[in-house]
């Protein structure tokens, strides 16, 4: 029976998760092959890729773990699936929280029954436990995690009207001076995918978190030609995306297009804003007119 099975991808692997990976295939009783089951399994730090073999109408869904969100495989009770179940212990041994499926059950015991088998072989018991208060992962030795996300940034989900054709070179200077107060509190910023650094031109904008710190998100790029929509999952550099779109309509109220409705959201990137610039953020919701104001002027006033 088909079975869709969601968890939260990974941004890249490293050596050690790619040597792990290649000791389960070694010790895997079938034949592992790569995409859409011909090859070899591709496992680099950037891709990795893994099937059945087609040629023996054994493949299935190919599996490649990394991406930047939450995604899944559907699992049809192809033999090579064991492989995949094992890999993705060994995943939620090293960071439980990539665990999330659907229904947020403990895994059933009986269809992973043959990937604990390899997995035990392979290295030692699996023996991350599952929480019944909070219905998550915790990794053995580790205390349950805070239910607060002190440090960390917005989680909202937030639409605006995108800067077009150009960041204007104020802007810029403004990005750039909550870019400088973040990384001086420790917040580590990248650019495209989490990698290289944060790209600031007129032309171009792309901050994310660190990849290699497992920090990255959704790459922030305000410049487009309409309606600009971002999940932020609350990494800690959601505070300076978030700092960054205050700003904006700062001198624009009416690009923000929704109301921050839950203000503790955006704890981090209030803060922020006030350290970087020196003044809190005070625009007013014109809740007749489903529009952000600016605070000298009365939100009545048409």
């Amino acid at each position: 029976m088909k079975q869709y099975f969601s968890y939260y991808g990974i941004q890249h692997a490293n050596r050690k998760l790619l040597k792990e990976i290649q000791k389960l295939i070694n010790n895997s009783e079938v034949t592992i092959h790569g995409l859409d089951g011909f090859g070899t399994p591709t496992l680099t730090s950037r891709e990795i890729i893994i099937n059945g073999s087609a040629e023996s109408m054994a493949s299935g869904a190919n599996f490649n773990p990394i991406h930047h969100d939450e995604t899944g495989i559907y699992f049809t009770g192809q033999k090579y699936e064991t492989c995949v179940r094992a890999i993705l212990l060994r995943m939620f041994h090293h960071n439980a929280e990539t665990y999330t499926n659907w229904d947020m059950e403990p895994l059933n015991m009986d269809e992973w029954d043959k990937a604990f088998n390899l997995y035990n072989k392979t290295f030692t018991e699996w023996n991350v436990q599952w929480d019944t208060e909070t219905r998550t992962y915790i990794n053995p030795g580790k205390t349950k995690p805070e239910k607060d996300t002190t440090n960390y940034g917005v989680k909202d989900f937030v639409a605006f009207i995108g800067s077009y054709p150009t960041v204007s070179p104020r802007d810029l200077k403004d990005i750039q001076k909550i870019i400088t107060t973040a990384t001086r509190k420790g917040i580590k910023l990248k650019g495209q995918d989490g990698y290289g650094k944060p790209i600031l031109t007129p032309s171009k904008v792309l901050i994310n978190g660190s990849a290699k710190h497992n920090q990255a998100g959704r790459t922030y790029n305000p410049i487009m030609d309409d309606e600009v929509d971002i999940h932020l999952e609350g990494q800690p550099y959601t505070a300076v995306i978030g700092a960054i779109i205050l700003r904006q309509a700062h001198y624009e109220p009416d690009t923000l297009l929704y109301e921050i409705e839950d203000k503790t959201n955006w704890t981090e990137a209030f803060k922020l804003y006030e350290e970087t610039f020196g003044t809190i953020w005070d625009n007013i919701w014109d809740k007749e007119n489903e529009v952000y104001v600016s605070p000298t002027k009365k939100p009545t006033d048409k």
